[in-house]
């Protein structure tokens, strides 16, 4: 019986003792010691909205919907290799006989040093612009391109911090997001993400096989400017063969502004432009994302309330978007009303 009581008044001392932090100095940080995830964070999110109307490519769907049911898991393997995991619970896609379609992203990050990461599985593919990085569950209208890009793949990546901290260059290789599942096709990507001050940047070179042997390529610069309660994102892509650029037949433009007027209030606008002018032809075009012939505007805003004081896992949405316009050399107008909710439940937290 003594023996039993002695075990169970140690078992609460393992785990804290498995999440000490290492204190073996990196030879790349000046003896500061290795950062980890001491316990894993399991979560939960789900948005849910009314629409009376659909965005264009999606369901003709009107009245209540779950749109988002995602479980996220994060924690550590060790004192410098941690886990990342995002699965769309309410996503059954299972078409091309990939079980990990509804999986967004579950990877590896191993860092040997502070300032240097490797990571492998999959994750989001390294391309530059504030409308790619987004969230999905913050963002509720897209553009032609975003709309049809499959932005998590398998990958290897290497990314190395400066000393400062604010400026990451990192080097992906990944399945190419135009194919599908072993067909061989292949992405290679450079993103620069930095800050200055009160501008930070997304900035990305990318290379992606539609075809094998041919290749797109996409550059794609994100920046933004943020002071006090407002925030501003501008992106420009180009994408064309590698000895087209700069010739920008084929482009994506976004602009979208933040403006927070109380802790829980904030004001949102967002517009962007879509055009492919390479002439149609039989042959599949290279950008399989935005098709020859396309030449689409669109704009739209709303609120954002969150009744929580201090919190951001609770929030109320309204917004509208309109969208004038041809996709793939056809009239597709678009009115978009969403009212909505959205809620973040941690199920088990390291803090």
């Amino acid at each position: 019986m003594k023996r039993l009581l002695l075990a169970l008044l140690l078992c609460p001392a393992l785990p804290l003792a498995a999440a000490a932090p290492d204190d073996r100095p990196d030879p790349d940080s000046d003896g500061a010691p290795h950062a980890r995830l001491e316990r894993p964070d399991l979560s939960l999110e789900v948005r849910t909205s009314f629409t009376p109307g659909a965005p264009e490519g999606g369901d003709p769907f009107t009245g209540l919907r779950g749109e988002y049911l995602n479980l996220r898991l994060e924690g550590s393997i060790g004192p410098a290799v941690t886990y990342h995991f995002r699965q769309r619970l309410n996503k059954f896609d299972n078409a091309d006989g990939d079980l990990f379609n509804a999986t967004d992203w579950v990877y590896l990050t191993w860092r040997p040093t502070l300032r240097t990461a490797l990571s492998a599985g999959k994750q989001p593919v390294a391309m530059g612009g504030y409308e790619v990085d987004c969230t999905p569950v913050d963002d509720y209208f897209y553009s032609v391109f975003v709309q049809h890009l499959a932005c998590y793949q398998f990958a290897l990546s290497a990314s190395r911090t400066s000393a400062s901290g604010d400026h990451t260059l990192t080097a992906q290789w990944c399945n190419s997001p135009f194919g599908r599942m072993g067909d061989g096709l292949f992405a290679y990507n450079l993103m620069w993400s930095g800050r200055m001050g009160s501008f930070t940047t997304l900035w990305s070179a990318n290379l992606l096989e539609y075809e094998r042997g041919r290749h797109l390529a996409i550059l794609s610069l994100g920046t933004a400017f943020e002071r006090g309660p407002l925030r501003l994102e501008f992106d420009l892509m180009e994408r064309a063969l590698p000895r087209r650029l700069l010739r920008l037949r084929d482009i994506t433009c976004i602009g979208r502004v933040c403006c927070t007027l109380h802790e829980r209030v904030r004001l949102l606008f967002k517009c962007g432009y879509d055009r492919n002018g390479e002439a149609p032809s039989q042959a599949p075009a290279a950008d399989r994302c935005v098709a020859p012939g396309t030449d689409r505007f669109f704009y739209g805003g709303g609120v954002e309330l969150f009744p929580r004081r201090g919190s951001r896992d609770l929030r109320l949405h309204a917004l509208c978007a309109d969208a004038n316009g041809t996709v793939d050399g056809l009239d597709r107008p678009m009115r978009y009303v969403s009212v909505g909710l959205l809620w973040r439940v941690k199920l088990c937290t390291r803090r």
